[in-house]
């Protein structure tokens, strides 16, 4: 199975413990786009802007310093020695799909943070390539391709 260059070079540097390629071969803003969205309906309408920004701008920070996150720390963790990179199923990209799918907005949102949500639901609903990269039978990461970008993006 021929992967892409970045999934390949994911799934290696997981296998190897390399966090610096793991953190910089994450799309941060696709991977956590639908997390940020869904968390908004629990907010009061006053303070979804806010909240919603703050969100948007962490996944944006994230991705350009070189404090690992919790979520990387835990990948490698999982996927030291991993052993195998396939394709999903058609059941597993289906569920890697919904689960990274960026709902609709709650209202309070301004225009501008709206656009920002819908280039990254636009990006998403391009995501067809997905793949699971296992280090035994219970420790595995779902991960899709992120479009026009060298990076993946993660299912969590």
């Amino acid at each position: 199975m021929s992967a892409p260059v970045a999934v390949a070079r994911f799934a290696a540097a997981a296998s190897a413990g390399d966090a610096a390629t793991v953190h910089a071969l994450i799309d941060y803003p696709l991977s956590g786009a639908a997390r940020v969205v869904r968390a908004l309906a629990g907010v009061d309408l006053a303070d979804r802007e806010r909240i919603a920004r703050s969100g948007l701008g962490e996944l944006q920070r994230v991705s350009k310093v070189m404090a690992l996150p919790n979520e990387v720390r835990h990948i490698l963790e999982q996927l030291a020695g991993s052993t195998s990179l396939r394709h999903a199923t058609d059941e597993e990209t289906l569920e890697a799909l919904r689960r990274v799918h960026v709902p609709a907005s709650p209202a309070g949102l301004t225009s501008m943070t709206e656009s920002r949500l819908e280039l990254l639901r636009q990006d998403v609903a391009r995501l067809t390539n997905v793949y699971v990269i296992s280090a035994g039978e219970h420790k595995r990461l779902t991960v899709a391709t992120s479009p026009a970008r060298e990076q993946v993006v993660l299912i969590l």
